[in-house]
C-alpha cells in the first residue's frame, strides 16, 4: 500500500494503520467480555476469524507492485500497471524506460 501512495502522506498511512492494531486489539477485548461468558470461546473464534474470509476474497483483487514486476524481469506487467494507474489518476506517464537497480 506505501508503495502506491505519495510519499508526503506515507507517515500518516503508517500511523493509521498502527492505530488500526490498536484498535483491532481493543475491539477483541471487548467482543471477549460480551461474547465469552454466554456464548463460550468457539463463537468467538469465528467472529474474531470472519475479516479473514473477507480478506482472501479481495486478495484475488490485489496486483503486485510495478516494483515486484521490475525485479522479477516482467517489464511489459509492471509498464501495464503504471499506465492504468495513470489512466485512474488522471495523469501520464515520465517518459523513459523501467530499469531494476
Amino acid at each position: 500500500m506505501l508503495e502506491y501512495s505519495p510519499s508526503s502522506s506515507r507517515a500518516m498511512l503508517v500511523i493509521g494503520l498502527q492505530l488500526f492494531w490498536s484498535f483491532g486489539g481493543i475491539f477483541e477485548y471487548v467482543l471477549g467480555m460480551f461474547i465469552m461468558p454466554t456464548y463460550g470461546w468457539r463463537l468467538l473464534t469465528v467472529l474474531t476469524s470472519l475479516p479473514l474470509f473477507v480478506i482472501f476474497i479481495f486478495m484475488y483483487y490485489i496486483t503486485e507492485s510495478p516494483r515486484f514486476y521490475v525485479a522479477s524481469g516482467q517489464q511489459e506487467k509492471a509498464e501495464d500497471l503504471l499506465k492504468k494507474m495513470a489512466l485512474v489518476n488522471c495523469s501520464s506517464l515520465p517518459p523513459g524506460k523501467l530499469v531494476d537497480t
